[in-house]
């Protein structure tokens, strides 16, 4: 994984999320609002799983730092440049935080795991 790669890849997830944000937050999309929750979740699983999986095959400890920059940088941006639009209330939302959780469980599910990888390429070789 290299840094320009990285932070590309950032960037992007938090531009979707963003909007995601955005747009769930600020308006009533379904008539039901624990439709627009799993809808919302759902995105974010989508989302993130697709994103995780263009790094390649990384290790735990990538992983880790992963999920570690990208919910922080999040927060951050969040509170910089979602907020303004969606309100700072959002930082209160059970949902906000429950799609919190969901990415890091989907970025930790979804990742190409760097050791089985290896071992495929091991089994290959011989």
């Amino acid at each position: 994984m290299t840094l320009k790669k990285f932070l590309l890849i950032f960037v992007l997830q938090w531009l979707f999320l963003a909007l995601l944000k955005g747009w769930f937050f600020r308006h009533q999309i379904f008539a039901n609002s624990g439709l627009q929750q799993l809808a919302f979740w759902a995105a974010i699983i989508i989302i993130a799983a697709a994103l995780v999986r263009r790094f390649g095959p990384i290790s735990f400890l990538e992983v880790f730092a992963l999920v570690v920059v990208w919910t922080l940088g999040d927060l951050l941006l969040d509170l910089i440049f979602v907020s303004p639009y969606a309100g700072v209330s959002i930082f209160s939302s059970f949902q906000y935080w429950t799609g919190m959780l969901v990415m890091i469980i989907a970025i930790a599910v979804c990742h190409k795991k760097r050791h089985i990888h290896i071992r495929q390429q091991q089994q290959a070789h011989h």
